[in-house]
């Protein structure tokens, strides 16, 4: 459809295209962006009528995330240190989004008040944005194991933790298929078992 006037885009190739999005979250957000599309494109009198509008919207299953179990915790935690893997113990102690953990700037700790702001995040691009809402932007307490790693980083200029978006995803999943084999602990289960 990509070649088509938008005026000449009917209501079955759209299903066709949504049809062939294997992904059911995908396959409602593009729902959602074709649908505001015509309806801008009908306001504006570009179409006559909106062909989403026939269309039934894709219902996208939500999963609920795992957290890790109190063995696995305590082993993970026991793992992480001995690999120096700062930054996910950060996600565990904190609570923090993989993407808000790669943006904190050490002007984001605030070790007198004991707190810890957090205000944008690292997305997919490796690009500073911003956070998933604006409920998420937010201070929070410094915990004191926190604190303590976040001490070796005073006076670092940047990010603390200036990894690559998927390299992250990478070396967190080399830990849990060797330390774990045959589950499936993102670096989100570990905002789950905060």
């Amino acid at each position: 459809i990509q070649n088509k006037e938008i005026c000449q885009i009917t209501s079955m190739e759209l299903m066709e295209q949504l049809n062939n999005i294997p992904f059911e979250r995908t396959k409602q957000k593009t729902y959602e962006l074709l649908s505001a599309i015509f309806q801008k494109a009908l306001v504006n009198e570009v179409v006559e009528k909106n062909p989403m509008l026939i269309i039934e919207k894709p219902k996208h299953k939500r999963i609920n995330g795992i957290a890790l179990s109190s063995d696995d915790e305590n082993r993970f935690e026991a793992v992480l240190i001995n690999k120096r893997a700062d930054m996910f113990l950060v996600c565990l102690y904190q609570g923090l989004r993989k993407g808000e953990m790669l943006a904190l700037t050490i002007e984001d700790v605030d070790f007198k008040k004991k707190t810890l702001t957090i205000n944008k995040s690292i997305n997919r691009f490796n690009e500073v944005d911003s956070t998933k809402n604006d409920y998420s932007n937010r201070t929070i307490p410094l915990f004191e194991k926190t604190e303590k790693i976040l001490e070796k980083y005073q006076g670092t200029v940047g990010r603390l933790f200036p990894i690559a978006y998927q390299s992250c995803e990478n070396k967190f999943k080399k830990i849990v298929e060797k330390e774990f084999p045959g589950v499936r602990y993102t670096i989100h289960s570990l905002r789950h078992t905060f």
